[in-house]
Parts: structure tokens; C-alpha cells; sequence
């Protein structure tokens, strides 16, 4: 089975924007995560300076030159109660996402850095020793769309694959909430424009769904989704959060964002991954609720295109003072001007 979404990198991981189509595949873990048993497999060859921590020495570098920069975007939970009649109270009840939206998991951001740095290359390269698993700390885990479903108690039922609407008038009408919408002023959406229920959506999907730290405006691609999903339509969500996670897991660089911290904290410890007592835990963001909607409100952006300010118009010019036809005498030094 295979689905193709437009991903605009930019946003995921803080790099140049370029805009692609990649496909997303099913890929069948199932074989391989019933074969897999934990800490048994071979040290890899080459120099390792901290078995506990760090697969190679080139894992090791990964992490003290990039990853350990990288900042981590964790996942809120949503306070439901406060949006009783809104599309995300519909879409948690119908795909069942009640874990999604409560409490995460507890970030420990040293494991996290970890995670990536030492994320398997090959993971979805069937055929590999470690086919369907990364390194963490030691033992080989599996990491996989069916990992990250379990963990989230979801199932694939009557999955919707995300549309390729065309008509982004439509899509704009319903998520401004006015016929008025389209065309757009600009390129893209305004966040601050999305009516109630679809701006705490789009919150919540930044941090639990597809992670963002730009929300000002909104691409196309985001756009559909939010539609999507404010139809309450299902989507394979496990699939998502992995290729997400394994696009970000294959970048060297310092320019990117750690995402879904508190899902890759919770996973590494249910799979028996060392965790110190004393690790430190990262403090997280407070809950999406009524306040988020309202500091929105208040920091409503100015509409593309208004005028400058009315209640402070540009002085005008004074009339010129008309100046006599005869010859008028020289003026007097300055020092009788004074006098005067």
C-alpha cells in the first residue's frame, strides 16, 4: 500500500525550504519484530568509546557536532474539556486518539540526542541484520510504524488516505469559515485567520502530529491536512510520525529541530533501554487549552494589504506664505533679531 504526501522539508527540519513529493510505503515489520529478541545482537566492528551511549565513534561525532545541537519541539497535551463542540473533539473520539492528546511521556533530552544520533541508516532496507530497529544505549529496539501505533493504542481500521484536493478554494472557505476567503491575499494561510476550533487544531497538530515551530502561516500541503483530518478521517499515523522521525533521523547537520521527544522517551523505556535514575527530565510546554486560543487572538496579525494606520495620518503640508512682488529690503543681522 502506498500514499504520496507533499512534505515541505523546511518546515520539518528547519532547512532551506524545498517542497517535494516523496511516497510513503507500507512496509511490513511483522516477521522481523516476532524475530527479534533484545541485546543479542553483535557488537558492530570498529572503535566503540562508550558502548553504553554510542554505536561508533562516528556516532559519537554525529552527536557532539550536531545533534546535541539541535533543539527539541516536544509533543502538549490538549485539554478536551475546553472544546467540547470543536472538529478535534469529533476526530480524538472517532480515530481514538486519547492517548495522543494526554499527559506525554516525560522527555529525557539526553536520550533523545542519543536516539538520533544513532539512528539506524538501514532500518527500512529489507534484508539488513537490523532491518526494523535502531541502536539505543546498547541494545538494538524496534522502531516501527506498528511500534509506534501499539505505544499509542491505535489501529490501522478504516484508514483514509490523505487527499490531493484540488480545489483550495474549498479548502480555504472551511478553514476561514467565509465564502469571502479565496483567493488568498497572499501565498499561504494565516494562522491567525483559521476559525477557533481549527487554529487549536492546527496547534495540536504542530506538536503531536506533524511538529512545527512555524505556525505563522500555512502551506498548502498543511492546509489539506487540517482539512483531513477536521472531517474526522482517520490517517495512518504511525506510518506518518516514522517517516517523519526517519527523514529527520538521516540528517548531519545543525540546523534541525529533535521532534516527538516524548514518544521516543516512552518507547526506549518500555523496550528495556537504560535509563538513569537521576537522568535529567526536560521541562515541557503547559497544556493546549482556552488561554492558547485567546493570547492567539490577541496577537492577530494585521490583514496583507491594509492601509497604515488611520488614527495617525501624515501631517499636511502647510500652505506656502505668499511672497510680495516688490523688492523687499535685506534682512537684519541676527544679533537685531534677538533684539527684537
Amino acid at each position: 500500500m502506498k500514499f504520496e504526501y507533499v512534505v515541505d522539508l523546511g518546515m520539518h527540519l528547519h532547512t532551506t525550504p524545498s517542497r517535494f513529493t516523496f511516497a510513503i510505503s507500507w512496509v511490513d515489520f511483522s516477521e522481523h519484530e516476532k524475530k527479534a529478541t533484545r541485546g543479542t545482537s553483535k557488537r558492530p566492528r570498529g572503535e566503540t568509546t562508550d558502548a553504553r551511549h554510542y554505536l561508533s565513534k562516528e556516532h559519537e561525532d554525529r552527536f557532539k557536532t550536531s545533534i546535541s545541537h539541535w533543539t527539541i519541539w516536544g509533543e502538549r497535551k490538549l485539554q478536551l474539556d475546553d472544546f467540547p463542540h470543536s472538529e478535534l473533539y469529533n476526530l480524538i473520539d472517532i480515530c481514538g486518539w486519547s492517548k495522543i492528546a494526554d499527559t506525554p511521556h516525560k522527555v529525557y533530552s539526553q536520550l533523545v540526542h542519543e536516539f538520533y544520533a544513532n539512528f539506524n541508516q538501514d532500518i527500512d532496507i529489507q534484508g539488513m541484520e537490523h532491518y526494523g530497529q535502531t541502536w539505543v544505549r546498547g541494545k538494538w529496539i524496534m522502531f516501527t510504524p506498528r511500534i509506534i501505533n501499539s505505544y499509542y493504542d491505535i489501529t490501522t481500521d478504516d484508514i483514509h488516505p490523505l487527499p490531493s484536493i484540488q480545489d483550495m478554494g474549498e479548502v480555504a472557505q472551511f478553514l476561514y469559515g467565509r465564502d469571502d476567503a479565496w483567493p488568498l491575499p497572499g501565498r499561504d494561510f494565516e494562522h491567525s485567520k483559521l476559525t477557533d476550533s481549527l487554529l487549536i487544531l492546527n496547534v495540536f497538530v504542530s506538536h503531536n502530529i506533524d511538529p512545527t515551530r512555524h505556525r505563522t502561516t500555512i502551506n498548502d500541503a498543511r492546509a489539506r491536512l487540517l482539512y483531513h483530518l477536521a472531517h474526522g478521517r482517520k490517517m495512518d499515523l504511525g506510518n506518518y510520525i516514522y517517516t517523519l522521525i526517519s527523514m529527520l533521523g538521516f540528517q548531519t547537520d545543525k540546523r534541525h529541530t529533535a521532534i516527538f521527544p516524548a514518544l521516543i522517551s516512552g518507547i526506549c523505556e518500555a523496550a528495556g533501554v537504560q535509563i538513569s535514575p537521576v537522568e535529567p527530565v526536560m521541562k515541557t510546554k503547559g497544556p493546549i487549552n482556552r488561554f492558547v486560543l485567546e493570547n492567539a487572538r490577541r496577537h492577530t496579525a494585521r490583514p496583507v494589504g491594509a492601509a497604515p494606520d488611520a488614527q495617525n495620518p501624515p501631517p499636511q503640508q502647510q500652505p506656502a506664505v505668499p511672497q510680495p512682488a516688490a523688492p523687499q529690503p535685506a534682512a537684519p543681522p541676527a544679533d537685531m533679531i534677538a533684539m527684537l
